[in-house]
């Protein structure tokens, strides 16, 4: 029966580990907004810091679930982060509108 089994649970787990990609930051005001944008090979992401200790600037490179819904928890060189993925998109216009609505209000 476990030679039947095991290799359906291991496809399932497989399925649904959450993938891991880099990205690097590039819209963010340090000090100023917890929101950041991040470029990955799929698009661009639009992520809020919650918890660590970071500070997110331009150039910073970023590996974890970038374009996964909500708080992740993501590796900025040797330091562990949490965020949350507002949004994400394959192009840059629609993120860094919703960048500016978040960090530069009217």
């Amino acid at each position: 029966m476990w030679m039947v089994v095991a290799p359906v649970l291991a496809s399932v787990l497989l399925a649904s580990a959450p993938e891991e990609i880099d990205g690097e930051v590039v819209l963010s005001v340090p000090g100023l907004c917890e929101a950041f944008v991040v470029h990955t090979d799929r698009g661009f992401s639009l992520l809020t810091w919650t918890g660590g200790y970071y500070v997110f600037t331009e150039g910073d490179r970023l590996r974890g679930c970038l374009h996964c819904d909500g708080i992740q928890h993501v590796r900025a060189g040797a330091e562990a982060v949490t965020v949350r993925v507002e949004d994400w998109a394959s192009n840059l216009d629609g993120v860094r509108r919703k960048f500016y609505r978040l960090c530069a209000p009217d």
